[in-house]
């Protein structure tokens, strides 16, 4: 069954036994459960950048890492203020479970300070009111560590 929709397009309608679901932000289990000892290979392309499957798995990887408040607190106000102790230890982590050189240390920091600073947008966009009492705008999402 199809409808047109508001751009013209053919819409897909569902029926009421058909839900949609959405994907969420991505966990990584598959990497996070890996044996010790095992390691994903990151390829590099012609142009020195990560490319292939293990360059997907990374990427995924560094974004479950950017959600984990107690790797990467969100009190800093910036990446560039985030500890360096902070970030040797999450390459540590990833070193245990790539096969990476020490060479895209700053590609991998990069990525994940973009995403650590992209997650900490959603949660003030999703929870944050600035018109409201400061004790009634706190709302605890389920993947946010409350203390």
């Amino acid at each position: 069954m199809q409808e047109e929709s508001t751009i013209g397009q053919p819409a897909k309608m569902l029926s009421s036994t058909n839900i949609r679901r959405l994907s969420g932000p991505t966990m990584a289990l598959d990497v996070w459960n890996m044996p010790e000892g095992q390691w994903i290979k990151v390829e590099i392309n012609e142009h020195n950048q990560p490319s292939g499957e293990g360059a997907k798995q990374l990427i995924k990887f560094l974004g479950s890492i950017a959600r984990m408040p107690y790797k990467l607190p969100m009190d800093f106000v910036d990446w560039r203020k985030v500890i360096d102790e902070l970030k040797d230890d999450i390459w540590d982590i990833v070193e245990k479970k790539f096969d990476v050189d020490e060479w895209l240390k700053d590609f991998s920091m990069k990525s994940l300070g973009k995403k650590w600073k992209d997650w900490k947008c959603d949660l003030k966009t999703k929870y944050f009111d600035p018109n409201a009492d400061i004790t009634k705008s706190i709302q605890i999402g389920k993947r946010v560590d409350p203390e």
